[in-house]
């Protein structure tokens, strides 16, 4: 059980710096996007959309570690 924990532990932590890449990516790209005078909405909207998708594959696999943590934690046999 502690290593199936700790497994959980160990994505749970590696998903958390992928956000925090994710948001020290994104916000230089929109500070440049808003500092331009010819910016097109499809740009922005083409760079949150990619956001979105990341952050969405990020919530599944987050949304699976935590229903398989549960079945451990809920295991009448250790």
């Amino acid at each position: 059980m502690r290593a199936e924990v700790r497994a959980a532990q160990t994505a749970s932590e590696a998903e958390a710096l992928q956000l925090k890449r994710l948001g020290n990516n994104v916000m230089p790209q929109l500070q440049r996007y808003w500092a331009a005078e010819n910016v097109e909405n499809a740009e922005v909207v083409a760079l949150m959309e990619q956001v979105n998708e990341k952050l969405a594959l990020l919530m599944a696999a987050n949304a699976q570690r935590a229903g398989a943590l549960r079945s451990v934690l809920e295991r009448r046999e250790w």
